[in-house]
């Protein structure tokens, strides 16, 4: 470092600093005092953007000419874990979505639910490395996640991958498969269909498929190979709302049962939204069962799933209803299994394992009555 010429006069100090060129300056010996350092942890680490004021020394004595009157941060100076986590806790998780997509300036109150986890998405890749919207299924299966705004998208069906590391010969290998590519006939089985064909944006369901019959029938005390999914999933076909009927989702194994029904659900993409009416008795823990069921549907809001809870304790009847005219009537509703033996067998977790009660379910349009079909 060069320290500052002495001058005789302040006038002529402040002078020769304004004559200075940019290295000349980097060069300088400017006091700064330990506050600044003190208050701005990164002026230690990675450097600070910040407006600084630089006064005059009027003391000659001093080795500097110049020091560092005022410093203001014009970005984040330093990272207070604690008093961040202080602060997250005054807001709701909704309200702290709305702060975040207001930082990269956007205007949450104008998005719809979906759209704001959408764009809350593409922010994953500044906090987790290598982070990547997919994952590995229990049959070690990679699922990829598409979001409706992009999964048509050409990008998404076909991306043109490099290899950073290449430099110059990785930007001429992309520039070549991009003229490859524009030049080459698109295969007839990636030829992407027009956003108007589609049913929908999450799933493409097929014109010949045939819909499911109506069905009536008993199911035997004892019996296995019954499970939430294997009764309700050919009948969810298109569906966005459903509605359950059951006054027993009260107890900690009926909870677990109407979780099951949920994640049986939620395997139909374009599910958004569950409503259950249950009751309750005096005997009902009525604080622990909100406190249960508002756990669950944290966990949808997760999965972009509304789940709408009332209470009705004159509820009687058990019933599901789709918004696709499909009606599920389970004479027990979800509670339809047998206590296990022990809670260390096979079959405790399995539904289709599971030994169930005896109970009818009758399964139809609900243009027609059950008799009629």
């Amino acid at each position: 470092c060069k320290p500052l010429q002495y001058h005789t006069s302040r006038a002529a100090a402040i002078e020769g600093l304004s004559t200075l060129g940019r290295n000349e300056i980097d060069q300088l010996l400017i006091a700064i005092a330990h506050k600044y350092f003190d208050e701005n942890d990164r002026l230690l680490q990675d450097g600070l953007w910040a407006e600084v004021t630089i006064a005059y020394n009027e003391i000659e004595d001093d080795a500097y000419a110049f020091y560092v009157e005022d410093l203001r941060p014009i970005q984040l100076s330093r990272f207070d874990f604690n008093r961040y986590c202080e602060g997250r806790s005054a807001f709701s998780r909704d309200a702290w979505i709305d702060i975040i997509l207001r930082s990269v300036g956007l205007e949450p109150t104008v998005l719809s639910h979906r759209l704001k986890l959408h764009f809350i998405a593409r922010l994953f890749p500044l906090v987790e490395p290598n982070f990547n919207l997919s994952y590995i299924n229990n049959k070690d299966e990679e699922i990829v996640v598409y979001c409706p705004e992009s999964k048509t998208a050409e990008a998404t069906q076909d991306p043109v991958r490099k290899d950073v590391h290449d430099g110059e010969g990785a930007k001429e290998s992309s520039q070549r498969k991009t003229a490859e590519k524009k030049i080459a006939p698109e295969p007839e089985h990636k030829k992407l269909p027009e956003p108007e064909e589609q049913p929908s944006p999450d799933i493409i369901i097929k014109e010949n498929a045939q819909e499911p019959n109506a069905q009536h029938f008993t199911i035997q005390y004892g019996a296995t190979g019954y499970s939430y999914e294997s009764i309700l999933s050919p009948y969810l076909t298109g569906a966005k709302t459903i509605e359950i009927e059951d006054p027993y989702i009260r107890a900690n194994h009926q909870v677990q049962n109407f979780i099951r029904f949920c994640e049986a659900v939620v395997k139909t993409p374009t599910i958004q939204k569950i409503s259950l009416c249950t009751g309750y008795d005096d005997q009902t823990d009525l604080k622990e069962l909100s406190d249960r069921l508002n756990d669950v549907k944290q966990s949808l809001i997760e999965l972009d799933i509304q789940l709408d809870i009332n209470i009705n304790e004159h509820l009687h009847d058990r019933e599901i209803r789709i918004d696709n005219g499909w009606t599920i009537k389970i004479g027990r509703g979800l509670d339809l299994y047998q206590k296990p033996d022990s809670w260390y067998s096979v079959g405790v977790y399995d539904q289709s394992l599971k030994k169930c009660l005896e109970t009818k379910i009758d399964i139809f349009k609900r243009d027609a009555e059950p008799g009629e079909q």
